[in-house]
């Protein structure tokens, strides 16, 4: 049997972190990434995975935040700031 080995290089990534920013409710402030398997925003907060209902891709969202566990949060979205393209 013939065994490949394969090398990986080592690459230094930059991740740029966002202040958290809220709406003049005080309501948090989101960018969908993406969309779930069950057709949820996925966006990204404070370190956290930010599961929201009614978001699409690319759009830029307040929302209410429905559920809070320390990797994840599940929200609904209040307004929408800036739609999707």
């Amino acid at each position: 049997e013939d065994v490949v080995v394969a090398e990986i290089e080592n690459k230094e990534e930059s991740v740029v972190i966002e202040e958290p920013r809220f709406d003049v409710d005080g309501s948090p402030i989101v960018k969908i990434d993406s969309l779930d398997l069950e057709g949820r925003g996925v966006a990204r907060r404070e370190g956290k995975v930010v599961f929201v209902t009614g978001a699409l891709p690319h759009e830029e969202v307040s929302i209410e935040i429905t559920r809070s566990k320390s990797s994840y949060e599940q929200a609904k979205v209040k307004n929408v700031l800036k739609a999707s393209p």
